[in-house]
């Protein structure tokens, strides 16, 4: 009896010190977007729905990462991208936004155990624009279903927002291990949906049902300001 207690109590903790080293090396890192500039995209409309967004040019998303390869060796390279959200109490993940990345890549000899990088992203306007106007316009068409007139709607400024994460991939040398990536909230770019500038404004009509945006990678092909090329690292030779 006394021998079998031992054994088990043995056994127990034998399994508290494989689950606490397995913990301990496992790979480990943290994402976050800190920021984006401008930090506040306008739409205007035309009194029946929203139109256009104002900005053209590029939005920085800047942001925050961190990986320490436990078990997996050495960091050969890493990659992030910023994953968007639009819409109006229901979100929608806006497609095509990984060409938009950061990302360091480190060559034989040089290549380090973890890194701690300040990233940003460059995503051309056209790649959200009507995304960004989709999202007014639903807003203004759920305000509609609730009994509001257009002069209510767009009598004055209203806001909704984008909410963008950071997508990741990381290429290590060795077999990889456990990945614990610490989650981080949502990054909220504000989005400023206009009041009508226009003498009058109509009373009759139903808001125009919102365009699906293009896809990312296809709207920065589609003209306007031409795609900037990530930033790229390079450390150490090949």
């Amino acid at each position: 009896m006394k021998l079998a207690h031992c054994l088990k109590r043995a056994t127990a903790i034998t399994a508290i010190l494989v689950a606490t080293a397995t913990t301990a090396a496992a790979d480990s890192g943290s994402k976050q977007v800190t920021s984006a500039n401008p930090n506040t995209l306008v739409v205007v409309s035309n009194g029946q729905s929203y139109t256009q967004m104002q900005q053209d040019g590029i939005v920085k998303v800047h942001g925050k990462f961190q990986y320490d390869a436990g078990t997996s060796g050495r960091i050969k390279q890493w990659t992030v991208w910023p994953e968007i959200k639009y819409g109006y109490g229901i979100f929608s993940t806006l497609p095509g936004t990984k060409g938009f990345e950061d990302k360091g890549i480190y060559g034989h000899g040089s290549r380090p155990k973890s890194v701690n990088e300040n990233v940003t992203m460059n995503v051309p306007a056209n790649a959200i624009r009507a995304a960004v106007v989709s999202s007014c316009n639903l807003m203004a068409a759920a305000l509609e279903s609730q009994g509001k007139s257009k002069t209510e709607i767009f009598g004055k400024d209203r806001e909704t927002e984008l909410r963008i994460s950071l997508g990741h991939e990381v290429e290590v040398t060795g077999a990889k291990g456990k990945i614990v990536m610490e989650a981080s909230n949502e990054y909220k770019l504000k989005i400023r949906c206009s009041k009508f500038a226009g003498a009058s404004l109509p009373t009759a009509g139903t808001i125009q049902a919102p365009e699906k945006p293009a896809l990312g990678l296809q709207a920065k092909q589609a003209g306007g300001t031409p795609d900037p090329k990530p930033a790229l690292r390079l450390r150490g030779t090949n």
